[in-house]
């Protein structure tokens, strides 16, 4: 099968859709399939066993440019990664002429596997010149594509009850892990001998993104601290420097908190795999697309996190994860004292939910998905 992938984000470029396009890419060629990579990213040409395509400017006068390299491979399939500012010229503004190129390019099997899709249409000046525009485009899309993946199940299902007529056409596409089981023969203690490794390790990792919330943070390390004594119980972050780190945890940095700033890929995954916790909680909930969770499933590795107002019950996740509602820190803070309590029935969880993850969230069941 031919098939070209569309991702203005792609590596050597930092990011969540980046990597997922690459992952995706090299898996679909190891497959046997012929994949061409249409990026914006600056990718030497010979990087990779598939083939790159540049595409540096994404603007109006482009579209039939790009309409043409993509119907000159003569695709089986083509995916567009979608996010709404991906596709500008700058990465910046409305492009609406991704919908149009969809409609020039309807004689293929066209599926876009949409990253964001939050487009608030409210009754103030931001919400009808920005969020009333992207609505429309959005509809579009939904017009000319073939299928549409949402990257988790609360986005499908809010589509479809905006757009019913086009219901057939809404998917749900997890993000797998772009954080790898890579840390075989490597150790806290040979790696990050000058931080202390205390007997409980409590481990938040992702950044600062404003759906993460360091109250949880704070109240499970207390909780922990209380129970099992602040000698043996530290919280360390990845994707934080110290100067990053959230005013209420800066007066513990260096005492009980270790902001270990952005780490490589393989100390990632040395963290993840000798944590006793990994803590995610979300003011949105756990959904598919938290590439943190996916991260900790894949590791085998058991995870406090919180439901909110996108997680949906389509998933089990309580079966293989702890989940709390994120409105209650009290409750969010006695999963952790349970889990550190229990160890076997916390570690079984996380075996449990890598099998769930290799089975419904890896690669490998997504280019099932889209290959149907």
């Amino acid at each position: 099968m031919r098939i070209c992938l569309v991702s203005p984000h792609f590596k050597p470029r930092p990011g969540g859709v980046s990597d997922h396009s690459y992952e995706l890419a090299q898996h679909l060629h190891e497959l046997g399939h012929d994949v061409y990579v249409l990026t914006s990213s600056d990718v030497p040409v010979d990087s990779f066993s598939f083939t790159i395509l540049k595409q540096s400017n994404w603007a109006w006068n482009q579209v039939f440019i790009i309409k043409e390299k993509v119907s000159s491979l003569d695709p089986d399939l083509v995916i567009f990664q979608w996010t709404p500012l991906a596709f500008g010229p700058k990465e910046y503004g409305l492009a609406f002429h991704v919908p149009f190129l969809l409609s020039h390019l309807k004689a293929f099997n066209t599926q876009v596997i949409v990253h964001e899709s939050h487009y608030p249409v409210l009754f103030n000046l931001k919400g009808l010149l920005i969020g009333l525009p992207h609505f429309i485009q959005f509809c579009l899309i939904s017009i000319f594509a073939h299928k549409l993946y949402f990257s988790h199940e609360g986005n499908e299902r809010k589509w479809k009850s905006f757009l019913p007529f086009f219901k057939d056409k809404f998917n749900t596409l997890p993000v797998y892990s772009n954080i790898l089981n890579l840390s075989q023969g490597l150790s806290l203690e040979k790696s990050f001998g000058n931080i202390p490794l205390k007997k409980y390790k409590l481990l938040y990792f992702g950044g600062a993104h404003p759906t993460n919330s360091f109250e949880h943070l704070l109240k499970g390390l207390n909780m922990a601290q209380e129970e099992f004594g602040a000698e043996n119980v530290s919280l360390y972050i990845i994707g934080l420097s110290k100067e990053t780190v959230p005013s209420l945890l800066k007066s513990r940095l260096n005492k009980d908190v270790f902001a270990l700033g952005f780490l490589s890929e393989e100390n990632v995954s040395l963290w993840i795999k000798e944590a006793d916790l990994l803590l995610c909680p979300f003011v949105d909930g756990v959904t598919t697309r938290r590439g943190t969770i996916m991260a900790g499933l894949i590791h085998g590795r058991p995870i406090i996190t919180t439901k909110g107002y996108f997680t949906v019950d389509t998933i089990p996740w309580t079966d293989f994860l702890y989940a709390c509602p994120f409105d209650d820190l009290m409750a969010y803070g006695n999963l952790i004292l349970h889990a550190l309590k229990n160890p076997d029935e916390a570690n079984d969880l996380g075996n449990k939910g890598s099998h769930y993850y290799e089975e419904n969230f890896s690669v490998e069941a997504v280019s099932k998905t889209l290959l149907a």
